[in-house]
């Protein structure tokens, strides 16, 4: 009777287990197992916590994150046999109860066990921590003579309520759609991570071929499943607790994205207004109605794609430049892959809040730490769907000044008024063609009534009312001013209702030049005589007289500001930050294309400048993964400037036409240009300017 032992699992970031010698396993991946079938066996199971997950970038960033976000509550393995992961068939699965104190902390983050000095330089930095050897016991399979055993990892699925089919083909069990991700609050696809059950990490694709610098080897392939190797198979439980043979790698990633926001920015660029920050949330998000795949499924048609205009280490964006390391060897045994296509890939039906009510922002604190971190689904997007209401986006909400309420005028986003004197003021100064026209037109009115036929009282208007004949008065003067007066405010826009008033006064009856002076009833008589006039009358009556200006309210100083979150970049080639955290999918248009998806990201993958500029072969090669958030990706949006007074409610892109346009529109007034760093997890950086 065999037993058989598997160091096999990678929680929290990406890496599970010790790997065996690379030249062992291509001697060995043939090998008979030989196993009794029907009898039972013993596996001895190491599970290795990587890091929150890296990047293609040129630094490939591997951070561990918090304990909470690599704690394991519960681990299921779960084997397949067959001779390839393709036509792999479900075997059985086997609960390994992990305890407290099963994982301790790697010191080489990158050797399960290995605990080796190193940093990044040298490719550590996978392992978070690595537990104790598990031995489980199975009831032998029956193997074809090219059968292989093949190993698959969940963890934390027991208490997050996810439903798995475990039979049938790996296809079908790797597209399964589950339904949580390990946060409290599923239904609204954002939140902070359940204590109890623990974030839901599973395998992970990995590749057998580097990519960054270099398009992937020819023959290169991509699994999932891990292959059990012969020399992990024992006659007894005692020698599975006690091997010191090189063991099966397995590797797996967290199901959630995770979203921090940090701000640094105490005033506006003017350096005199303040600023801060007081809540933030997540718009255009799955939950647990749409789910996620058991695995994320990554497309080898991808591996080649290339922006031409990316620097040299992010070139060939989709797979790792740093590989998995072997056990004392550090040979490169697997790479990482960057893309997946999600539930809502195509279609894009099951993003939920398009547009965020106030009551979705949760309290974002000053500083940085788990209160300003938001965990979420994944949300990717093809390359012919990269538009506003597709992609994921941070909500931000702030304070502008000092708390007190002011007005934006439309069109004029950066200008600040604070109080109705300034609102009047641009009404007015909007509205002095229309002044300037009523006088005009109130001279000429006057100029007809006083010309009217008179007799020894006076027939016209204005000469009846004074008691006058014509002659004794031959020319009325008067003043022109006006008000504004402030209605309601508009709860879905924010737009400020008011009345613009031409109001007249000092009006005086002149004859030569000169005054006349008329009793006072006889005065008061004239003024209403002169307002009475039909034309007169239209200009200053408060209901016929307003402004196409519209004004919007910032309530208690309150502002909103939008974020879209890239995963391979957001930033135009000619920003000087390419090298950094924009580097993967650089992309730049002429204006005219602002408005037109097809110029901004043209299919052939050619810019349509004056000397066009070269991306990529197609759009998919040079764009794809430009705009999405991934699982396993830690995405960092660090605002660094704020040059706009924002919006005064939430953006609504619902109906509004926003929606459909490009996100690298730069004509959004409150978007956010942001600089994305994703660390492992994978940690994505993004510096802000509002």
């Amino acid at each position: 009777m065999k037993k058989f032992s598997l160091f096999a699992l990678a929680a929290a970031g990406m890496l599970f287990g010790a790997c065996a010698d690379k030249d062992e396993v291509a001697e060995k991946a043939n090998a008979i197992y030989d196993l009794i079938p029907g009898q039972n066996s013993w596996l001895a199971v190491g599970i290795a916590l990587p890091d929150d997950g890296a990047t293609t970038r040129a630094n490939e960033d591997l951070v561990d994150g918090l304990p909470a976000e690599f704690k394991v509550n519960s681990a299921m393995l779960v084997l397949f046999k067959g001779g390839t992961e393709a036509t792999a068939t479900y075997f059985g699965r086997y609960d390994l109860t992990p305890a407290e104190g099963d994982f301790s902390v790697e010191g080489d983050d990158n050797v399960p066990g290995g605990n080796k000095e190193g940093g990044e330089a040298e490719g550590y930095g996978e392992i978070t921590t690595t537990s104790k050897r598990y031995v489980t016991q199975i009831n032998n399979p029956t193997l074809g003579a090219e059968d292989k055993l093949w190993a698959y990892v969940i963890l934390n699925w027991d208490g997050n309520s996810t439903s798995i089919n475990y039979n049938g083909t790996f296809a079908e069990f790797s597209k399964q759609k589950l339904t949580a991700i390990g946060i409290g609050t599923e239904p609204a696809g954002q939140g902070q991570i359940n204590a109890a059950s623990g974030l839901v990490m599973t395998s992970v694709p990995i590749a057998s071929a580097a990519g960054g610098a270099t398009k992937p080897a020819d023959g290169t392939i991509v699994t999932t499943l891990s292959e059990v190797q012969s020399n992990a198979i024992f006659e007894t439980k005692e020698e599975a607790e006690k091997t010191t043979n090189p063991l099966t790698c397995i590797y797996v990633e967290r199901a959630a994205v995770k979203v921090e926001l940090i701000n640094s920015v105490q005033k506006l660029d003017d350096n005199t207004t303040p600023f801060a920050v007081t809540a933030w949330a997540l718009g255009n998000v799955n939950n647990n109605a749409s789910g996620y795949y058991n695995t994320r499924q990554f497309n080898t048609d991808w591996m080649g794609y290339i922006n031409k205009q990316a620097p040299d280490n992010t070139k060939y964006r989709m797979i790792g430049r740093t590989g998995f390391w072997n056990t004392g060897t550090h040979t490169p045994t697997g790479y990482r892959t960057y893309f997946g296509e999600d539930v809502n890939f195509d279609g894009h039906t099951g993003l939920i809040k398009s547009t965020l009510a106030e009551a979705d922002y949760t309290t974002f604190n000053t500083g940085t730490g788990a209160t300003n971190i938001l965990y979420t689904y994944e949300n990717t997007i093809d390359e012919n769907s990269m538009i506003y209401e597709n992609t994921t986006y941070v909500g931000v909400k702030a304070t502008v000044g000092n708390g007190d309420d002011f007005w934006v005028e439309e069109g004029q986003p950066n200008t600040k008024l604070d109080n109705l004197t300034q609102i009047a003021g641009r009404v007015k100064s909007n509205a002095s063609s229309t002044f300037d026209a009523a006088v005009g037109t109130i001279n000429a009115a006057i100029t007809a009534d006083l010309s009217a036929e008179a007799t020894t009282l006076g027939s016209s208007t204005i000469l009846a009312a004074a008691n006058k004949v014509a002659g004794d008065i031959d020319e009325v003067s008067y003043t022109l001013g006006a008000t504004v007066t402030l209605g309601d405010v508009t709860a879905t826009t924010g737009e400020q209702a008011y009345t613009y008033q031409i109001t007249i006064s000092d009006i005086q009856a002149k004859k030569g030049g000169a005054v006349v002076t008329l009793a006072a009833d006889k005065q008061t008589a004239m003024e209403n005589a002169v307002k009475a006039l039909t034309d007169v009358s239209a200009i200053i009556t408060p209901t016929n007289r307003t402004n196409t200006a519209k004004f919007y309210k910032h309530k208690d100083g309150i502002s909103y500001y939008t974020m879209r979150i890239a995963h391979f970049g957001g930033g135009d080639i000619n920003s000087g930050d390419k090298d950094f955290a924009n580097g993967e999918t650089p992309w730049s248009a002429p204006s005219p294309a602002y408005n037109n998806y097809e110029k901004i990201y043209p299919m052939n993958g050619k810019s349509i400048h004056t000397t066009p500029i070269e991306y990529g072969d197609s759009r998919a090669n040079a764009w794809l993964g430009r705009w999405s958030i991934v699982r396993n990706n830690w995405y960092v949006l660090d605002i660094k400037g704020v040059n706009g007074l924002g919006s005064p409610v939430p953006e609504d892109y619902s109906g509004s036409g926003i929606g459909s346009t490009p996100d690298d529109n730069p004509g959004r007034e409150y978007y956010i240009a942001a600089e994305i760093h994703i660390m492992p997890w994978a940690k994505r950086y993004q510096k802000v300017n509002f």
